[in-house]
C-alpha cells in the first residue's frame, strides 16, 4: 500500500474532529498541527505557505519545493498547504482544494500548468503527479504528465 493511501486510511479512522478549512480558491487547509506531524509528515513553512513531507521525501527536496513556492507563489495572503510524498516512480504533490476545483474543469489548465512547472523547476529528473483532495484528504482529481497519461 502506498504511503499516501496509508495516510488517507489513518486520517479516515481518526476519532478526533478535524476542521480542514478551505481558504483559497485553489488550495489550503488549516489545523494540521493540532493532529501532530505524524499523520502528515514533517512540516516546513514560510508565512502562509506550509509544506508537509513524508519519510519518503528528503528535507532537501521539501525545502527546494518550499523555496519554489516562496519565489513563485509567495505573495498570497491566503494560507496554502501542500503535502509531498513519493512512490518509487514519482513525486506526489497533494493539496486540499475547494470542491469546485475537482468537480468542474475550470482550473484544469492552470493546475496542469502548475504541475508541469513544479516538475520543471523542482523535480526535474522525477515524474510529478498533482492531486486535489477534499477536506478529508481523499484524492478527488489527479493531474499527471502527458507521458504518464498515455501509458495508463
Amino acid at each position: 500500500m502506498s504511503a499516501s493511501k496509508i495516510i488517507i486510511t489513518v486520517i479516515a479512522t481518526l476519532t478526533a474532529v478535524v476542521s480542514l478549512t478551505m481558504v483559497t480558491g485553489v488550495a489550503g487547509f488549516a489545523a494540521l498541527v493540532m493532529l501532530g506531524q505524524r499523520q502528515y509528515g514533517l512540516r516546513l513553512d514560510h508565512k502562509n505557505i506550509e509544506v508537509y513531507y513524508t519519510s519518503e521525501v528528503t528535507e532537501a527536496e521539501a525545502t527546494r519545493f518550499l523555496t519554489y513556492l516562496k519565489e513563485n507563489h509567495g505573495n498570497t495572503d491566503k494560507r496554502i498547504t501542500f503535502q509531498l510524498d513519493r512512490t518509487t516512480e514519482e513525486f506526489l504533490v497533494r493539496m486540499c482544494a475547494q470542491e469546485f476545483v475537482y468537480t468542474t474543469n475550470q482550473l484544469d489548465d492552470q493546475l496542469q500548468a502548475l504541475r508541469d512547472e513544479i516538475q520543471a523547476k523542482c523535480f526535474v529528473q522525477e515524474k510529478v503527479v498533482f492531486e486535489a483532495c477534499d477536506d478529508k484528504l481523499n484524492t478527488k482529481k489527479t493531474w499527471r504528465s502527458k507521458e504518464l497519461q498515455a501509458g495508463k
